[in-house]
């Protein structure tokens, strides 16, 4: 019941599966549309103030902790709730630009510039 499988039983199921299913030349199209795989730019480290703001007139302090041409990763002092569209402001380096969530770790957000 717990022991191994043996080798021609799962040779046997992905067979199985593998007849089921249709292969993408049958059913016309592919399966999975590969993506395209762009480089990252380049990410400099700063430790930078900065202001979230969302909702009209909402507001949050962060920290940058790094920042590339396409986006920024903002570090805050408590875990957040934040909508999908931003806007950041840093008067330190300059930044003053519309920003789409796309990570969100405990206490790090990543946006990456909308406009």
């Amino acid at each position: 019941m717990f022991g191994k499988k043996q080798r021609h039983t799962l040779k046997r199921r992905v067979s199985e599966i593998e007849t089921r299913a249709p292969s993408a030349a049958q059913s016309g199209r592919s399966r999975a549309a590969p993506r395209a795989i762009l480089p990252r730019a380049d990410r400099h480290s700063s430790f930078a103030n900065c202001t979230v703001y969302y909702a009209g007139v909402s507001s949050l302090p962060g920290v940058i902790i790094d920042h590339s041409e396409t986006g920024v990763r903002v570090r805050f002092r408590h875990r957040q709730a934040l909508p999908e569209r931003v806007r950041l402001v840093c008067p330190q380096l300059a930044i003053d630009r519309l920003a789409r969530v796309v990570r969100r770790l405990d206490f790090d957000v990543g946006l990456r510039f909308i406009d």
